[in-house]
């Protein structure tokens, strides 16, 4: 491939590693693109494209606070009458106003409790109920109208053996969606468990803050 071929001549061009990251972007390998577009940033951070096409990249993923700050920084280094700048000011805009119309939150308070819900999940998946217990509620202090929050505040609980404060999360988590379906199935296995007695994790429904509630600035997807 071209493209590897000039990788291997010129390892530290800015504009080659960029073209590696597109070439991935195209192929829907964004994880791997962000990767290139960060080589790309590191060499040359001025360069408008790249932050430009790391947003994209990030929004396909449903990484909202990664997209924000990436496209912040197009707006911060670009030229404000071409189109990078342009299209990033309209998602930055659109995405503070779809959030505050359905969460009733600020951008800046969106993004602190997405990042403190992503350092509780990993925690949740390390099987530390506690820490990420801990971190859940933070992230609710931030945003307490976000479904997963609650649903796995509700299974740390359980895990925990807190059988009546995790049914009250569920029934927070369901009370901001009813059709929330992991906080249904968790709540069906948690009315079976005894106070005071940790539920095991197996059957337990998790779910990643961004796939739950990703808003692309014109509303919210199902």
């Amino acid at each position: 491939m071209q493209v590897n071929r000039l990788l291997r001549e010129h390892p530290v061009n800015h504009m080659v590693i960029y073209a590696m990251g597109v070439l991935h972007a195209v192929k829907g390998e964004h994880k791997e693109a962000v990767t290139w577009f960060d080589k790309a940033i590191t060499i040359y951070p001025y360069f408008v494209e790249a932050h430009f096409n790391k947003g994209m990249a990030y929004q396909k993923q449903f990484k909202i606070a990664q997209a924000v700050y990436a496209y912040r920084k197009v707006v911060e280094l670009g030229d404000p009458n071409d189109a990078p700048a342009r299209q990033a000011r309209l998602f930055l805009d659109d995405m503070a106003m779809a959030i505050s119309k359905h969460e009733g939150i600020d951008l800046d308070s969106y993004i602190d409790s997405q990042q403190l819900f992503d350092h509780a999940f990993t925690l949740l998946e390390q099987g530390d109920w506690s820490g990420a217990l801990v971190d859940f509620r933070a992230s609710a202090a931030k945003n307490d109208r976000n479904a997963p929050v609650h649903g796995n505040l509700g299974l740390c609980l359980a895990q925990l053996g807190c059988k009546a404060q995790s049914l009250a999360e569920l029934d927070r988590a369901l009370a901001i969606d009813p059709q929330y379906e992991p906080a249904m199935t968790n709540r069906a296995l948690v009315k079976h468990m005894e106070e005071g007695i940790p539920l095991k994790a197996a059957g337990f429904k998790r779910i990643e803050f961004g796939k739950a509630q990703f808003l692309d600035g014109t509303g919210r997807k199902r």
